[in-house]
C-alpha cells in the first residue's frame, strides 16, 4: 500500500502544473487616455481565451480619423501550466477636434457566442507636445532564449506545523518585470517581460494584464511558451514562467509608470506531519492511490510585480524638418507604378514601399504631389512585420489606385520620408525617384472622325481652278466683313453673349441631369451580379469616393475622411445622415481590410449605398 501511495505522489509531482483556461473576455483599451489635438492614440480590442474568433465589429469613429488599422495581433502565455491566449484588432486614431469623447462598446463573436466590450474615454486637449534636445542612445537588443532545462525538485512545498503559508509563499514565489531600458525617446522601443518565479506547486491565473497606457504595444511570440526556464537569484534556483513579453513604443514624452501584472495563485502545500505519520519518503516510488485531502494545505494569494517607471525623452527640437511625422528608426523608401503606359480607360496603381526597422506600424502615409488631370483614390495599406525583432522590422506598402483624365506625359515628383535616427541622433530625409508615365487615348473615348474621300475627283477639279476659287472666297469674306462692320457692334456682342450663356446653361443643365440620374454604383452592381465579392468591395469603395468628390467638389486626389466630415459640417448636412455615411464608409473599409468582419450580403450593401447617395443628392 505504501508503494502505491509513493507512485501516486510521484505522478502528482510530475503533473501538478494543470492546464486551465479562463473564460472568454472581450475588452477595449485606449492609450494614452489624454492626448493633444494633433496627437494620436491606440485603440485595442482584445478577445481572450477563445478557440476561434468569427467577428470583431468596428467601433463608431465619428469623432476620429482612423490613421491605421485594423491591424491584427495575437499571442499566448503559459504560466505554471495555465494557458491564456488572445486575438486583438488595433486602430491608431486621431481626433477631429478637442473635447472628451467616448467610444461606445462594440461586439465580438467568439466560439459561437456574442460578447460586448467596455466603453473607453479619450480626453483631447489644445496642448501640443513639448520637445527639447537630448543625446541619442542606441536601440537595446533582445536576449536570446535558451531551451528550458528539466524542472528542479524543491522541498519548499512541504509545510511544517505552525509555519505561516504567506511567509513561505513570499520567500519562494514572486512576479517580476524586466525592461531592456528605463529611458527612451518617443518612438523608440523598449522590451518588457513579466515573469513568475516559483519554487512551489500551484495553479496560477493572470487576473490583470497590464494595458500600457501611453505606448503603442506589439506583443511578441513566446519561444517555447508551454515550457519554463530555470534561473538563479541570490543563489536560489527557481522555475520561471513567462507571463507576457512585448515591445512598447512611447507615444509622448514624460515619466510613464508601467502597470502591474496580477497573478492569482492557489498554492498546494503538503503537510510534513502527514508524511511523518505515514512514514512517507517523497523521493521513493509511490502507488496508484492519490494522497488524501487531509494531506494538503491550500493557500490562495495574489502576486504583483514591483512598479517600473519609464522616462520618455522628447525628440530634439532643433532642425526638425517640416514634413516629419513621428517616424523613428532606420528606413528606406521606394515607389513604383504597375505600368508606365496606359490609356484614359485604365486605372493604374502607385505603390509606396517603406522598409527598415523602427516604429513602422505608426508611420503615416507619405504625401504625394499628384499632377493635374490625375485623380487618385483612397489608398490600401498592408504590412509584413517581424514582431520578434527589436525594433520591429519589415515592410509597409501603401497602394494608391489612380487614373488620368487626359492624354499626355506625366511625372510624379519624388516622395519623401523623414525619420529620426536614434543611432546618430539626427533627422534624415530620404526620397524616391521621380516616376514618369504616358497616357494615351482609350477606346472608350470619342474617336476622331475621319475625313471622307468619296469626292476626291470633284475636289481635284476644284483645285485645278484654285485661283478663281480663291478670288471668289476672298470677295465673299470681304463682303461679309463689310456688312458686319455696319452693324451695331454693341448689339451684336450682347446677342452673342446671350447665345453663349444660353448654350452654357443648357450644357450645364444637361450635365447636371445626367449626373443626378447616374447610377454611381453601376460597376459595383456588375460585380454583385457576377457574385465577385472581392472586387465588389474594392469597386464599391472607389465609386463611393467618386460620388463624394462630385457632390462635395473636393479634389479627388486629396479626398479623405476628415475632408468629408469638414464638408458635411460646413454645409450643415443632417447629423443623422452624416453619421450614417461615416458608419457606412467605415463598414466598407472594414470589409476590405478586417479579417474578422462579418460581411453583409452584397445586395444589402449595394442598396444601402444607393439610399445614402439619393439622400445626399437631395441636400
Amino acid at each position: 500500500m505504501q508503494i502505491n501511495l509513493q507512485k501516486t505522489f510521484l505522478i502528482f509531482l510530475i503533473f501538478c502544473c494543470k492546464i486551465s483556461f479562463a473564460q472568454v473576455k472581450f475588452t477595449a483599451n485606449i492609450s494614452p487616455t489624454t492626448i493633444g489635438k494633433n496627437d494620436f492614440a491606440q485603440l485595442k480590442l482584445s478577445v481572450e481565451n477563445a478557440n476561434s474568433v468569427e467577428k470583431i465589429s468596428t467601433p463608431n469613429f465619428k469623432n476620429f480619423i482612423v490613421q491605421s488599422g485594423p491591424n491584427q495581433e495575437s499571442g499566448m502565455t503559459s504560466i505554471n501550466g495555465v494557458v491564456k491566449k488572445y486575438i486583438a484588432l488595433v486602430y491608431i486614431i486621431r481626433p477631429k477636434t478637442v473635447g472628451t469623447f467616448t467610444i461606445s462598446p462594440t461586439t465580438a463573436i467568439a466560439d459561437g457566442k456574442e460578447y460586448t466590450n467596455n466603453a473607453v474615454t479619450l480626453n483631447v486637449t489644445n496642448s501640443t507636445t513639448n520637445t527639447s534636445s537630448n543625446n541619442a542612445t542606441p536601440f537595446g537588443l533582445l536576449d536570446v532564449f535558451t531551451e528550458p532545462t528539466q524542472e528542479t525538485v524543491f522541498k519548499d512545498y512541504i509545510i511544517k506545523k505552525g509555519e505561516n503559508p504567506a511567509d513561505k509563499v513570499n520567500k519562494n514565489m514572486f512576479v517580476k518585470a524586466n525592461v531592456s531600458k528605463t529611458t527612451c525617446f518617443v518612438g523608440e522601443p523598449i522590451v518588457v517581460t513579466y515573469k513568475l518565479y516559483t519554487r512551489l506547486k500551484s495553479e496560477s491565473n493572470i487576473i490583470k494584464n497590464p494595458s500600457f497606457n501611453g505606448f503603442s504595444v506589439v506583443d511578441m511570440e513566446q519561444p517555447n511558451s508551454m515550457n519554463y526556464q530555470n534561473e538563479k537569484i541570490n543563489g536560489r534556483e527557481y522555475n520561471v514562467y513567462t507571463i507576457r513579453k512585448t515591445q512598447l513604443y512611447a507615444l509622448q514624452p514624460g515619466v510613464i509608470n508601467l502597470e502591474e501584472a496580477s497573478v492569482e495563485n492557489i498554492v498546494h502545500f503538503i503537510k510534513e506531519d502527514y508524511l511523518k505519520a505515514n512514514q512517507q519518503n517523497i523521493f521513493d516510488n509511490f502507488g496508484e492511490v492519490a494522497l488524501p485531502a487531509d494531506a494538503y494545505e491550500d493557500f490562495k494569494i495574489i502576486l504583483k510585480n514591483n512598479p517600473i517607471a519609464i522616462t520618455v525623452k522628447p525628440l530634439p527640437v532643433n532642425n526638425v524638418p517640416n514634413n516629419f511625422k513621428g517616424a523613428v528608426g532606420s528606413f528606406a523608401i521606394n515607389a513604383t507604378i504597375n505600368k508606365s503606359q496606359f490609356t484614359t480607360d485604365e486605372t493604374c496603381q502607385l505603390t509606396i514601399q517603406l522598409s527598415g526597422q523602427g516604429n513602422l506600424q505608426l508611420i503615416t502615409t507619405p504625401d504625394v504631389k499628384w499632377p493635374l488631370q490625375i485623380e487618385s483614390f483612397e489608398p490600401k495599406i498592408s504590412e509584413d512585420l517581424f514582431k520578434n525583432t527589436v525594433p520591429i522590422s519589415g515592410t509597409k506598402k501603401i497602394t494608391y489606385p489612380f487614373l488620368a483624365n487626359a492624354v499626355g506625359s506625366y511625372s510624379i515628383d519624388s516622395i519623401s520620408l523623414t525619420y529620426f535616427d536614434i543611432k546618430t541622433g539626427k533627422y534624415k530625409t530620404i526620397y524616391t525617384n521621380p516616376i514618369k508615365f504616358t497616357v494615351s487615348k482609350g477606346s472608350g473615348k470619342k474617336a476622331t472622325e475621319l475625313v471622307s474621300t468619296k469626292n476626291d475627283n470633284w475636289l481635284s477639279k476644284l483645285f485645278a481652278n484654285r485661283n478663281i476659287v480663291i478670288s471668289i472666297i476672298a470677295f465673299i469674306i470681304l463682303s461679309i466683313l463689310f456688312y458686319w462692320a455696319k452693324k451695331d457692334k454693341k448689339k451684336t456682342d450682347v446677342t452673342i453673349n446671350k447665345l453663349k450663356i444660353v448654350e452654357d446653361e443648357k450644357a450645364a443643365l444637361e450635365e447636371k441631369i445626367l449626373l443626378a440620374n447616374k447610377n454611381w454604383l453601376g460597376q459595383s452592381k456588375n460585380c454583385m451580379n457576377e457574385n465577385d465579392e472581392t472586387n465588389f468591395y474594392k469597386t464599391l469603395n472607389i465609386e463611393l469616393k467618386e460620388f463624394i468628390a462630385y457632390k462635395t467638389g473636393l479634389n479627388a486626389a486629396t479626398l479623405n475622411k476628415k475632408a468629408i466630415a469638414d464638408w458635411f459640417d460646413e454645409n450643415k448636412i443632417n447629423h443623422s445622415l452624416q453619421n450614417e455615411w461615416q458608419v457606412y464608409l467605415n463598414e466598407v473599409e472594414d470589409y476590405l481590410y478586417n479579417p474578422f468582419a462579418n460581411k453583409k450580403p452584397m445586395l444589402t450593401m449595394y442598396e444601402n449605398g444607393t439610399e445614402l447617395i439619393e439622400a445626399l443628392q437631395k441636400n
